[in-house]
């Protein structure tokens, strides 16, 4: 018994000679462990495609978390440093003799340097409020300035009308610049005194007296 192998069909033409008929070759129909092939890697594919979408999903709505939160202390921190200008500037005018406050430094800019913050004012945690219970309390820091001196560390624009133009005297006026640095809750700093947490807002105000 041929196995595997085709058979001939031999028939007799019309003299009676046996012929041989062509043999035709069916082509193989694919079989089912090639189709499982197939469909394994369109599911791999599949799923790749899916964690992929899922991994990016995730990342994103992880930003747009870390977005947020810097924006709440970005404002949480805006809002104590104006409460603190605002308390400094109703100091310097109910009472400026008890307001501790930096002098005589020319044209040094007083906020940035650092050991002028040590005697800062800092408020109180009766003056918070709902504000209460940050690690760091607000500060201000307050320069008391004649107007000549201002004027020598800062000349003004030309045509700017001067305080005796304006009828009285600059020898009985004075200025306090006050600059209010505000942070949020969760504000930290290292060793160094470098932020490495939360955020830091800087505010100031300019407030004219006369003594």
């Amino acid at each position: 018994m041929n196995r595997g192998r085709p058979i001939a069909d031999h028939r007799r033409d019309a003299s009676g000679n046996r012929r041989a008929l062509p043999i035709v070759r069916r082509s193989a129909l694919p079989s089912r462990r090639g189709s499982r092939g197939v469909v394994l890697v369109v599911a791999l594919i599949l799923v790749a495609v899916i964690g992929i979408s899922s991994a990016m999903a995730m990342r994103l709505s992880l930003f747009g978390d870390i977005v947020s939160k810097n924006m709440r202390a970005q404002n949480l921190a805006l809002q104590s440093a104006e409460l603190a200008l605002r308390f400094c500037e109703r100091q310097v005018a109910l009472d400026p003799g008890a307001v501790p406050m930096v002098s005589g430094l020319g044209s040094d800019l007083e906020w940035q340097l650092p050991a002028q913050w040590q005697s800062a004012l800092t408020v109180p945690e009766a003056a918070l409020g709902t504000v209460a219970g940050y690690r760091t309390a607000p500060q201000c820091l307050v320069r008391l300035f004649s107007v000549d001196e201002f004027l020598a560390a800062w000349p003004p624009d030309p045509g700017t009308v001067s305080s005796d133009a304006r009828g009285y005297s600059s020898d009985y006026v004075v200025l306090h610049r006050i600059t209010a640095r505000g942070f949020s809750p969760d504000f930290e700093r290292d060793a160094n005194g470098q932020p490495v947490a939360g955020a830091e807002v800087w505010l100031q105000s300019l407030v004219r007296g006369v003594q």
